[in-house]
């Protein structure tokens, strides 16, 4: 089975330009760039908050903060 290669021909010259005139003059261009401009930000976003999250000191979980060897908090068992 002989391999097939595809070929994309552009029938004008300015094949770049008229990409990036469509990208800035369309509203499906402007919408690209605004969901590509807000996926950017979120990620730098989350990548500070677990930077930040993972740098903090671990604080006592307020479900075990009572517990002891001593039952502290707990009715007594008769």
């Amino acid at each position: 089975m002989r391999a097939r290669s595809i070929v994309v021909k552009t029938t004008t010259k300015d094949g770049p330009m008229k990409l990036l005139n469509d990208l800035f003059s369309t509203d499906y261009g402007l919408m690209s760039i605004i969901g590509i401009g807000f996926m950017l930000c979120m990620a730098a976003f989350f990548v500070r908050m677990f930077l930040v999250k993972m740098n903090e000191p671990p604080t006592p979980n307020p479900a075990t903060a009572g517990r002891s060897g001593d039952k502290k908090g707990f009715p007594p068992s008769h």
